[in-house]
């Protein structure tokens, strides 16, 4: 589900219920931290984070193996200020593979880029440059912990 704008030819009564109703809509949808969304690879972890759309894409990669990727369009919400939200891109990556009677899923790493409405907005586009300033863990010791929880939860 998305939120979206009502017409912007609107003026009568009707349009502040058209606002209450897109409020419940973004309200209703589902969030989460942004550590949750990225098994723990982008930081800071606690970020609330709406979730507005999720995506896959698998595709052959070898043999019986398929690349995944799973995409998130979302808002993070600015703790130094509440009342900004900063609209980004999550692409969570993995290698999966049928060779067995069960899915083998390895995440390999992930992206997280600000959406165009931030990097357009200098305020949001500085506010997102602040927020991820702290360097992440390395992609390797990420690959490592996700290898062990997978095999652990997969067998």
């Amino acid at each position: 589900a998305t939120a979206s704008k009502d017409n912007e030819g609107d003026t009568d009564d009707n349009s502040s219920s058209s606002n209450n109703s897109n409020l419940a809509t973004m309200e209703s949808l589902a969030k989460y931290t942004l550590g949750r969304m990225s098994f723990n690879i982008f930081q800071p972890h606690d970020l609330l984070c709406t979730l507005f759309e999720i995506r896959n894409q698998i595709l052959p990669f070898r043999g019986d193996e398929y690349k995944y990727k799973i995409f998130c369009d979302m808002m993070i919400q600015s703790p130094k200020s509440p009342d900004i939200a900063l609209r980004a891109m999550l692409c969570n990556h993995a290698i999966c593979s049928t060779a067995s009677q069960k899915w083998k899923i390895q995440f390999t790493g992930g992206t997280l880029v600000p959406a165009v409405e931030t990097v357009r907005d200098s305020y949001k586009l500085r506010q997102w440059n602040e927020l991820f300033a702290t360097p992440t863990p390395t992609q390797s010791l990420w690959q490592s912990m996700m290898q062990r929880i997978t095999t652990m939860l997969f067998g």
